[in-house]
């Protein structure tokens, strides 16, 4: 994986909303609370390292041909905290 869309498209393969709603609860993300605006996918953290471990094989290989990427940016712009993992 060395694109942001391979590595968003993979790690939304892996979301389990039961294990999102416990997240959800946890974090506080309801409406005033500290966490609001924040999601999830559901993953584990297991899962979470195997896709970074993954994507930044793939990224690293993209970057030494010195080919500058812009599809951090659409990572870092990302409100969902698993795909954030990822950096």
């Amino acid at each position: 994986m060395k694109t942001a869309e391979e590595i968003i498209s993979y790690m939304e393969s892996l979301r389990d909303e039961k294990q999102r709603e416990v997240l959800l609860g946890f974090f506080k993300t309801g409406e005033g609370e500290y966490g609001e605006g924040d999601d999830f996918l559901g993953m584990k953290v297991p899962q979470t390292r195997e896709v970074v471990k993954m994507a930044w094989k793939g990224l690293w290989n993209h970057m030494k041909r010195n080919v500058i990427s812009t599809d951090c940016k659409s990572i870092f712009g990302s409100c969902v905290n698993h795909h954030l993992c990822f950096l």
